[in-house]
């Protein structure tokens, strides 16, 4: 559980308190035979007005039904930064590992983008020793704003 989620007054006595009154009011009632899993469970609550009488119970079921989802993208994360930290970018700063992370976490995205927009748009941010040939019909960094907007 997240520390800031609960208080410990709420974990010792309020928290206890709703979940055995949550467990006795649930075995009573006939309408929540169906729940097979923690979302139908949330979805009853919510159409029955459990939530409210029981905010903490309900908010430690948010807990655990956000839980795998957050554990599945610090997982990616941390892979794709396992991917792109390598011996040679170790003494990267910060910022550009975090913006080559980005651009390896959402690649889909940058996919979209052709890379001739791109290097335009680089090059026209100043004066360089070497140019790039003119421009042919991929036109101004607009397609990168275009996929950017989108």
């Amino acid at each position: 559980m997240y520390a800031d989620d609960f208080s410990i007054y709420e974990i010792s006595f309020v928290l206890r308190n709703q979940l055995e009154n949550f467990i006795a009011d649930v075995r009573a009632d006939s309408s929540f035979v169906s729940c097979n899993d923690l979302g139908s469970l949330a979805v009853k609550m919510v159409q029955t007005d459990r939530h409210i009488v029981f905010p903490l119970v309900y908010r430690l079921i948010e807990l655990a039904l956000i839980l795998p989802v957050a554990t599945a993208s610090v997982e990616r994360a941390f892979s794709a930064m396992s991917i792109i930290k390598t011996e040679l970018r170790n003494k990267m700063g910060d910022d550009w590992l975090n913006y080559s992370m980005v651009c390896n976490i959402e690649r889909e995205i940058f996919a979209k983008v052709d890379d001739d927009a791109i290097i335009y748009r680089f090059q026209a941010y100043r004066f360089r020793k070497g140019t790039l040939p003119p421009r042919s019909s991929v036109g101004s960094s607009s397609t990168v704003d275009q996929v950017m907007e989108d």
